[in-house]
């Protein structure tokens, strides 16, 4: 037998086997692990949201959700797609030398970089504040600055636990975070802080868990410090991150794009009311994701062994099962939130309901197509990868400014359900070209 032809057929027999494995069920340690950790995101996003409008107000809970928006989004600016950088030359090399080399000289350059979005962010706030019209969201962002700079750092700190394979501590300290946001939120609430001032969870749970980061990876995986730091690995670095980091911020974004245009249009109050329904249909688009973060493997061998059948019944498999259970679960949530509203909340907050469906209504469209989303990256295409975001951020956009205007928070529902819509019509588009450019009839 040949041999290309024996890896061929080597390929996709494990790929059948990988495929059955995953599809059964049965998963390693360390992928429970971290799909743990991403429950544990959402129920925290939903907890934070709860605590805040039980015992706070919708426009203290809008402040909120307004500066948390601004740090997801200047966190991937912050970082500058480095993280990235620290996977990929962690993964290719044992040597603890370089290891420290790599690492060092990547947090330095993080450091640098996030130093430099902190500051100008922060003499930017007073333009942000009139653009928004709300002198609380001006200090909510202004307290978001000096965190951005520990967020970043320990950005690179967990993609140095990634690199080398400690997933179950990637799972634990990623958890942990969510934890410190939860008691420092709650903390804050007890100390007599409100809106703004709830912006200071984030620089204690960074501090926090830097601590810890900085300690486990000193210990279990390599000593740091500054005589490790190579301006070549800088450098390096930093060409990969202006490469790279542009899919990254734009993935971002487009989950935050309705609430900071939202901020632009409406008073803080009503942000309040609309982000706290959209954290709660964010956390239904949360299980696509861990489906699309399972099945990315499985994916990258189908196409490289171009098994047609194989790939065909892993997305009818996924179809036929997954969208159809939730469906189900969305029914049951939305005839719920309104209970679940009064018993944690108030009547307040009952507004959120329509806007609630409307959002689940998008996701569950979107649930058969997003769990393929990475199959522009799967099959080497990364500019198609940048530019499906950069095509959904942009209608995600437009369709918020649009609708907005005409029909207030009940708009950006629309318009971001709208976007899920689009998402799914460019997966199915990418799926269709990428595979027929690999041979595949579909």
């Amino acid at each position: 037998m040949y041999p290309d032809l024996r890896n061929h057929l080597q390929l996709q027999n494990s790929t059948s086997k990988t495929a059955d494995h995953l599809l059964t069920g049965k998963f390693s340690t360390d992928v429970l692990w971290n799909l743990g950790s991403l429950a544990l995101l959402g129920v925290s996003g939903v907890l934070i949201n709860t605590i805040i409008a039980h015992y706070q107000s919708p426009t203290s809970l809008g402040v909120f959700n307004q500066a948390f928006a601004f740090y997801i989004v200047l966190s991937q600016l912050a970082v500058g797609g480095m993280q990235f950088s620290i996977v990929k030359y962690l993964s290719h090399t044992d040597d603890c030398d370089l290891m420290a080399t790599v690492i060092s000289s990547a947090l330095v350059a993080i450091t640098a970089t996030a130093v430099l979005v902190a500051v100008v962010t922060f003499l930017l706030t007073h333009y942000m504040g009139v653009l928004f019209k709300s002198k609380e969201v001006t200090l909510g962002i202004q307290f978001i600055c000096p965190a951005l700079v520990l967020f970043s750092v320990n950005k690179g700190f967990m993609m140095v636990l990634n690199g080398t394979r400690h997933m179950r501590a990637y799972a634990i300290f990623q958890g942990l975070r969510y934890l410190l946001i939860i008691v420092g939120v709650i903390g804050l609430i007890l100390a007599g802080f409100a809106g703004p001032y709830l912006a200071w969870c984030f620089l204690v749970s960074e501090l926090l868990l830097a601590i810890g980061l900085i300690g486990f990876v000193h210990k279990s995986i390599v000593g740091l410090g500054l005589r490790h730091v190579a301006r070549s690995w800088i450098c390096r670095h930093l060409s990969f991150g202006m490469r790279g980091f542009f899919g990254g911020m734009l993935s971002d974004l487009n989950t935050r794009v309705d609430i900071i245009l939202l901020g632009y249009f409406v008073n803080d109050a009503s942000v309040g009311i609309y982000s706290f329904a959209a954290v709660f249909a964010e956390g239904f688009g949360q299980i696509s994701y861990v489906v699309k973060q399972n099945l990315d493997p499985i994916i990258g061998r189908f196409t490289a062994a171009k098994s047609i059948d194989q790939l065909r019944s892993l997305m009818r498999k996924v179809v036929l099962v997954f969208v159809p259970s939730i469906l189900a679960v969305s029914i049951v949530s939305t005839l719920l939130f309104p209970v679940m509203v009064r018993l944690f909340t108030d009547d307040r907050f009952l507004e959120s309901w329509p806007i609630f469906t409307i959002l689940l209504a998008g996701i569950v469209i979107n649930a058969g197509f997003r769990p393929f989303q990475g199959v522009f990256l799967l099959t080497g295409r990364p500019g198609l990868h940048s530019l499906f975001f950069f095509i959904v951020v942009l209608s995600n956009a437009l369709l918020n400014v649009l609708l907005i205007q005409r029909m207030g928070t009940m708009g950006a529902a629309v318009a971001t359900s709208l976007a899920y819509v689009i998402e799914s019509l460019l997966i199915l588009y990418g799926i269709r070209k990428i595979l027929v450019g690999h041979g595949v009839a579909v």
